[in-house]
């Protein structure tokens, strides 16, 4: 594979945040045909790349791996972490938050917030928090962040034209001069925290969420006593229902192996080998009523196995 270089001319802009937030999709929905993909220098880290055409602007695009903070665990953080970091890294940076979990996505946010990069915030998974009553005060949330938040649909590809005008606008504004921040510090980590506790409590409203049919039927089934009896009935249920299902079909092999073939085996044996007592003993006797009589409880085995694999998925 190609080793990703970056362009001196073209502004670079990165695309940054946690694993599964919509970054990689949304990289590919706006790159199309024009993305590619190549080693970092001197590592095994891919990095996808594309130039694109943004207003007036040719523009490089990087999706660069997933990371929750710009204190780097791993081969792939490190990669996003100088790219970020160093002044030669990316120009502007696309922050994702996952509208449906932003608690988790807060403290990268403060990061980038700190080093006062030139930045567009992508408000993604909106569909899935709006289902979890979840709603997000976007305009209050720019405030706090000190950058445009666009709302944004990976999947569909809503909101990306307001995403690149954010971008554009981003582009053409004064470059500021990164602030050097120690990430590693535990005053700072107890700020940020507080930080992300504040900004949740003023831009996140939940609607009270209906107690679903499993909630109503679990609130039920595990009270203390009818818990307990629920539990019996349940019991009973299996029980009942084995035996019952089971007692025709171990009726039938009964019938099949042991009154038909065995009957049929032991005629002939005594007509073809009368004095082979012993012989018929073993094989009807032994062989054939010890298989019959294991077989018969195959059924009871199966149907009560088959029982408690529903109640352990339900």
């Amino acid at each position: 594979m190609a080793t990703v270089s970056q362009s001196v001319t073209r502004p670079v802009v990165g695309f940054v945040g946690r694993p599964n937030v919509g970054k990689s999709t949304l990289f590919t929905r706006i790159a199309g045909v024009y993305q590619k993909t190549g080693n970092w220098a001197a590592t095994t880290v891919e990095v996808r790349t594309a130039t694109i055409n943004l207003g007036d602007h040719e523009v490089e695009l990087q999706d660069l791996p997933g990371t929750s903070s710009l204190s780097p665990n791993s081969p792939d953080e490190q990669i996003t972490c100088n790219r970020i970091l160093k002044p030669d890294g990316v120009d502007v940076v696309v922050a994702f938050l996952d509208a449906s979990n932003i608690a988790r996505c807060l403290y990268l946010m403060s990061q980038i917030k700190d080093l006062g990069l030139r930045a567009v915030v992508a408000l993604t998974m909106n569909d899935i928090a709006k289902k979890r009553g979840i709603t997000i005060d976007v305009a209050a949330l720019e405030e706090l962040l000190g950058a445009p938040v666009v709302v944004v649909n990976p999947r569909t590809g809503s909101g990306i034209a307001e995403l690149k005008d954010a971008l554009v606008q981003q582009i053409e504004r004064p470059e500021i001069e990164r602030v050097v921040r120690d990430f590693s510090d535990r005053e700072e980590l107890t700020r940020r925290l507080n930080w992300s506790a504040n900004v949740m409590a003023k831009v996140i409203t939940r609607k009270p969420e209906r107690p679903s049919m499993t909630d109503r039927i679990d609130r039920i089934v595990t009270a203390p006593l009818a818990g307990v009896l629920t539990l019996l009935i349940v019991l009973w249920g299996v029980f009942e229902g084995t035996t019952a299902v089971a007692a025709p079909i171990q009726d039938f092999l009964d019938w099949v192996i042991n009154r038909e073939f065995g009957g049929w085996l032991r005629s002939y044996l005594s007509g073809s080998f009368p004095d082979l007592t012993w012989l018929r003993i073993v094989l009807v006797d032994g062989l054939v009523s010890g298989v019959g009589t294991l077989l018969t409880f195959m059924p009871v085995m199966t149907i009560m196995f088959i029982l408690l694999a529903v109640l352990e998925d339900s």
